[in-house]
């Protein structure tokens, strides 16, 4: 029996515990702004653009309560890790969600590795908050295309390039409500005002309400699910509606070649063991959804695809200064500790980067590359080794092997020889790396 994820804005109550009856668990998304349980930003996203429509505020709706819904149920481990999950989802807007729903399952499946079932309820007529001032929008008017920036170095860097070429992107940031996340994206786009000019933001919020007494309540912390496959949906969606918005077509979401190739990192790492939040195949599937759901030509592109994380680090200290790339953050549970953890496959690929670059060295709480010893047995040292692993991999093979090892090289098609020869740049860097700074790390990389 699924586990339901319901979209309350609008539902009448009675369905609410009709619908929570016929599913083994449920969970409730709730943005009201006086008793929710949670924040969708879309009054944010009404009053900073032009021209918001009905549809637009559905989309943008039903994307925060499937990354909400992804977040609220846990998965199991081992073979229990693939959940059954239905959305419950507000649709007003004579039923242009209802015919993408079967092609966005199909996505959602791909990306977070669940069964997932979709299903409208029709409601309330959707409520357009006060238009953009007029202030307001010629501040976002003047644009060519949407860009993420999530605070990383990847989306700074990738952003950086695109003022460099003249290109005048709006800037889209998701606000989590997590500080040390939020510090970082307020830093990022000083960095790139201060390099560049003033250039124009939009912070949307999606997040769960802090608040202490819901009517709906949410999973706490410790119960809610850490994988969270499907966080790349709601800043696109956010993307897409600012592109119909400004009549612009094109979304950047800059993410480095070696991770927007979404390879597992070892073969335990097979489907969502391994994030697809920038996967060719995601993200091409989502520009049709949006498409045909605005009536609006999307185009979803990286300008990183090309480029390792050693090198985007590089394009940050040339354009912006080292300072820069290190205000922006790469752990996974950033602002759980007072540090950066040091052992998620972020933070290793980010001290493997800064070694490359010949950088001095970030504190971390833990530091696996320095001592891999001290770290058998954990998840830090199991990271490091697939890292260590598929560097050495692309150090070794000739690329008909390298095929055969990793046969989601074929999902990329004819830009596969292009993401190899940045895979095996990666694995110089990493090799170098390790070889001035991390002897222990090199030794299990068996490159010495």
């Amino acid at each position: 029996m699924p586990d339901a994820t319901l979209g309350a804005r609008g539902m009448p109550l009675d369905r609410l515990v009709w619908l929570a009856e016929r599913y083994r668990t449920h969970v409730v998304v709730d943005y009201d702004e006086d008793e929710g349980n949670a924040v969708i930003g879309l009054p944010t996203v009404a009053r900073s653009l032009p021209d918001i429509t009905p549809i637009a505020i559905d989309l943008m709706e039903a994307a925060g309560i499937v990354v909400l819904g992804d977040v609220a149920h846990l998965r199991g481990r081992n073979e229990a890790w693939s959940r059954d999950l239905a959305f419950h989802l507000p649709s007003r807007s004579r039923g242009r969600l209802h015919v993408v729903s079967r092609g966005l399952e199909a996505l959602l499946s791909f990306v977070t590795g669940d069964s997932v079932r979709l299903e409208f309820d029709e409601g309330e007529p959707v409520r357009l908050w006060a238009p953009a001032e007029a202030q307001t929008a010629g501040e976002v008017a003047d644009v060519d295309c949407v860009c993420l920036l999530s605070g990383g170095i990847d989306s700074l860097a990738g952003g950086a390039m695109l003022l460099e070429e003249g290109r005048r992107p709006l800037f889209v940031t998701r606000d989590s409500g997590n500080p040390a996340t939020r510090r970082a994206q307020s830093l990022c786009r000083t960095a790139l005002d201060d390099r560049f000019g003033p250039q124009a933001y939009l912070t949307v919020g999606l997040t769960v309400s802090k608040r202490r007494s819901p009517r709906h309540p949410f999973p706490g912390r410790d119960r809610q699910e850490p994988s969270r496959r499907a966080r790349s949906l709601f800043p696109l969606a956010t993307a897409a509606v600012a592109c119909a918005s400004l009549g612009v077509a094109g979304i950047f979401i800059p993410e480095n070649g070696v991770l927007a190739a979404q390879l597992p990192l070892t073969r335990a790492r097979l489907a969502t063991f391994t994030t697809r939040t920038t996967h060719p195949r995601w993200l091409r599937g989502l520009e049709g959804v949006f498409s045909d759901v605005l009536g609006h030509p999307v185009q979803i592109r990286n300008n990183l695809t090309g480029r390792t994380k050693t090198e985007a680090l590089g394009t940050i200290i040339r354009l912006l200064g080292e300072e820069a790339a290190r205000s922006t953050v790469s752990c996974w549970s950033i602002g759980r500790e007072p540090l950066p953890c040091g052992g998620c496959v972020p933070c290793v690929l980010r001290a493997l980067a800064f070694a490359a670059a010949d950088l001095r060295p970030e504190a971390t709480m833990d530091d696996p590359l320095s001592d891999p010893e001290q770290y058998r047995g954990t998840d830090a040292f199991r990271n490091l080794v697939s890292v260590l692993s598929m560097a050495r991999d692309f150090a070794l093979f000739e690329e008909s092997r390298l095929m055969l090892r990793y046969p989601e090289l074929a999902y990329l098609g004819e830009d596969a020889a292009a993401t190899v020869a940045t895979l095996r740049r990666f694995s110089q860097e990493v090799s170098l790396a390790c070889g001035e700074r991390f002897a222990s790390s090199a030794g299990l990389m068996g490159l010495q």
